[in-house]
């Protein structure tokens, strides 16, 4: 990256933008000679460095609740220039219609490099290379070799967004009339792929339909899902690796038969009334996990009942989310018969709480407190202010991790209680009824890691994600964890960090929150480098980066 003299130029002009999930606000103004930054650079096919016109280039502040966005094309020669950017930390990120969307020195992490602007600087030579999306082709066919119309296949990947290894639906389709599937847009990587089929769509609508000898028996028999490589589960599956700009043909999967059959069950409000809203049936590996999309049932308001048909042998979990905020979740095992159940959903959950700070003198802004269900999924959040009370509401009982954000995140959270009972070490078990309020002491006194990733030569390496990880048993808490991700010099800085001890992992490549799940970890951790952190502390370190293929 090369730093140039100012040059004159007009304030950028955008609308609306939505890439993937970016969704940022444009800025608009009038032309000022010499008012902003400049950002040249260009976008260029990952594979042979060819330059990709019409590209979306977005411009977005980092670490702005409000974010907003400069956006400018891609020429006939791959390149780009944003004139008149206000100064700030900003991320760069283009697209382009059959290509994975990618940030600046972001490689394959979810975060790219952070470029710092002042007034009248010019930053040039801000290279992004787009990796084109693959296709993954083939046919779903049934035991006698007959295709299968309208089964739905997905590419799945490893994901650890919720802190643990899970199998997470990427992309998907259906089968035509022939059997066949085609699934495009597929980011280049590894995957798992599946197919499902519960048998052929009603045609007739009727609020009964009454069924013959025959269609009984045959309805007691269904499909196990089917994985690419002749399994029926995912670990027996045989992953595919989809190439950038490549189809993957021949990519068939067969059905097995097997006896299905009926979850059906009665879901009561915790005051006797029927319950009314959505079931949701997922199906758990060995591991206890939830590798593949949910069942979805309706639960009937007459009389709060629900039936789910086709439901081959294994293991699951049953959830229900009522619409008056009331839920249940039950672990059940489904076997050679119907399964009938009866349900009563917990009372929703209503928690107050109040949070307070000490050891400085400069109130924290923009404080969020934020509730992460650790058995179910799910994340609830609430603005707060210092001294006054705030509440959540429609909490299913759960241990919960506790954490606080504000805008300058320098501040740490030093204890945690609900009621009588301290939870500072521990996540926050709630049950059927909250127990006295949610008490949150912030303090100003916290520690600071700082440092570089350089290469073995000690080059300064851009867009590494670096993480500070609590030693055990402390790792339950994802308060605890910061990540940062190396600017264009290689430094990084991690704040807001509470007193303990730590390691720091830096990464070349790693999937967000792997770092969390503790198989993940264990093979690495003498990579990781050990630091102790105390109040007020500051520490330096300089690290190398763990590679692609020990993370792998």
């Amino acid at each position: 990256m090369r730093l140039r003299s100012p040059t004159r130029g007009f304030r950028g002009l955008a609308g609306c933008a939505s890439v993937g999930v970016l969704c940022a606000l444009a800025l608009r103004g009038t032309p000022q000679p010499d008012a902003g930054a400049s950002v040249i650079g260009s976008v260029t096919d990952a594979r042979n460095g060819s330059p990709i016109r019409l590209g979306r280039v977005y411009l977005r502040s980092s670490g702005s609740k409000a974010a907003a966005a400069y956006l400018a094309p891609s020429d006939g020669e791959g390149r780009f220039t944003i004139r008149g950017v206000q100064p700030g930390r900003y991320t760069v990120i283009a697209a382009r219609d059959g290509f994975v969307t990618s940030e600046y020195g972001a490689g394959r992490n979810k975060t790219g490099t952070v470029i710092t602007l002042q007034a009248g600087q010019t930053v040039s030579d801000i290279n992004i290379a787009l990796w084109p999306q693959g296709v993954v082709t083939g046919r779903v066919l049934d035991e006698n070799n007959n295709p299968v119309v309208l089964a739905s296949v997905q590419c799945m990947r490893i994901d650890y967004s919720t802190g643990r290894r899970r199998l997470a639906p990427a992309h998907g389709t259906s089968t035509n009339d022939l059997g066949e599937f085609r699934i495009f847009g597929v980011a280049p990587g590894r995957y798992v792929v599946s197919a499902t089929y519960h048998g052929p769509q009603n045609v007739v609508r009727a609020d009964k339909v009454i069924l013959s000898p025959e269609e009984k028996a045959a309805e007691s028999e269904g499909y196990l899902p089917a994985f690419y490589g002749n399994a029926t589960s995912a670990e027996a599956a045989v992953p595919i690796d989809v190439l950038a700009g490549t189809e993957a043909r021949g990519i068939d999967l067969h059905l097995v038969r097997t006896h299905v059959a009926h979850v059906r069950g009665i879901a009561m409000t915790y005051i006797g009334s029927p319950a009314q809203g959505a079931v949701l049936l997922w199906r758990l590996d060995s591991a206890g996990r939830s590798a593949m999309s949910p069942e979805i049932g309706r639960l009937s308001p007459p009389n709060g009942a629900f039936e789910i048909g086709n439901v081959s042998p294994g293991s699951y979990l049953l959830s229900i989310n009522a619409s008056d905020q009331e839920h249940a979740w039950k672990p059940i095992q489904v076997g050679d018969s119907d399964l009938d159940l009866k349900i009563v959903l917990s009372k929703p959950v209503e928690m107050k709480g109040t949070i307070s700070v000490e050891g400085t003198t400069t109130q924290p802004a923009g404080l969020k407190v934020t509730l992460e269900a650790t058995r179910l999924s799910g994340r609830n959040s609430v603005d707060v202010r210092l001294g006054e009370p705030f509440g959540f509401r429609g909490l299913p009982p759960d241990a919960y991790g506790v954490s606080v954000t504000g805008d300058k995140n320098d501040f740490y959270v030093k204890s945690v209680s609900l009621g009588n009972v301290d939870y500072t070490d521990s996540n926050v078990e709630v049950g059927q009824a909250a127990v006295g309020d949610l008490v949150i002491k912030l303090s100003g006194a916290a520690g600071e890691v700082v440092g570089a990733v350089e290469s073995a030569d000690h080059s300064p390496l851009a867009g590494i994600t670096v993480v500070l990880v609590p030693d055990a048993p402390k790792r339950e808490l994802s308060r605890l964890y910061k990540v940062s991700t190396t600017d264009e010099k290689g430094a990084f800085t991690m704040s807001g960090i509470a007193p303990g001890n730590y390691k720091v992992f830096a990464w070349e490549e790693v999937e967000t929150n792997a770092w969390r799940d503790p198989e993940f970890l264990r093979p690495l951790e003498g990579l990781g480098t050990k630091v102790s952190v105390e109040e007020n502390a500051h520490q330096s370190v300089t690290l190398q980066p763990i590679p692609k293929a020990a993370t792998n």
